[in-house]
């Protein structure tokens, strides 16, 4: 097992080497809102048993007999996704982390600076495997936006505009002010590398801003 800082302050990265052993896998599930929806249902096809867990206990009853999943603890499984408002990833995380449980965690791991390191040297110290999907860098535009500067096409990219259309899907459940803080982190991510990301990144870092 080797960790690995990916870009040397924000995200730990393992290498892990594990034997297939055909045994069933447990997954858990923390979040039933707009995204968590998402991956319960994709979870639900792909694993042998699913935990779902909310803060609505109605919910998360219905959804689990619906997809065949079980309510019960998220930490208890081979692996948990996080998919819980932003406020609540670093407890999250941290938690995953003191029980050894890899996790997958929507963007961010925290709101803070702060919170972040917190669950970084949790991470480094307990080696428990955890990814941040920043599902923007995998996107084909952003993609070719990153590429066209070194691909020499443009001599550098000094501001990216984008448009975010954003649909309430669960009743009573929106997002509110919370995604004029998610959406840009997922755009600065995406175009990481132009002179615009890391000038936002450097000015963050310096004036200790949110910016994970």
């Amino acid at each position: 097992m080797s960790g690995q800082t990916i870009d040397g302050s924000l995200f730990v990265h393992l290498e892990l080497e594990a034997p297939v052993t055909g045994a069933a896998m447990r997954v858990g599930l923390l979040g039933l809102g707009r995204i968590g929806m998402f991956h319960a249902t994709t979870l639900s096809t792909l694993v042998d048993d699913l935990v779902v867990s909310d803060a609505d206990l109605t919910r998360a009853e219905e959804v689990a007999g619906r997809l065949g999943a079980r309510v019960g603890d998220p930490f208890d499984a081979d692996a948990v996704v996080i998919a819980t408002p932003t406020s609540t990833h670093a407890e999250a995380l941290l938690r995953a982390c003191d029980r050894g449980v890899p996790a997958f965690c929507e963007k961010p791991a925290a709101p803070t600076v702060a919170e972040t390191q917190r669950v970084r040297e949790a991470v480094r110290r307990g080696g428990v495997a955890v990814h941040i999907g920043f599902q923007r860098r995998f996107d084909a535009g952003y993609v070719a936006a990153r590429e066209a500067p070194r691909a020499a096409l443009v001599k550098a990219v000094a501001s990216a505009r984008t448009t975010v259309v954003h649909v309430e899907t669960v009743p009573g459940g929106g997002s509110g002010a919370q995604a004029w803080w998610d959406v840009p982190i997922a755009e600065v991510s995406g175009l990481a590398g132009t002179r615009a990301a890391r000038e936002h990144y450097g000015e963050a870092k310096r004036d200790q801003r949110p910016y994970l």
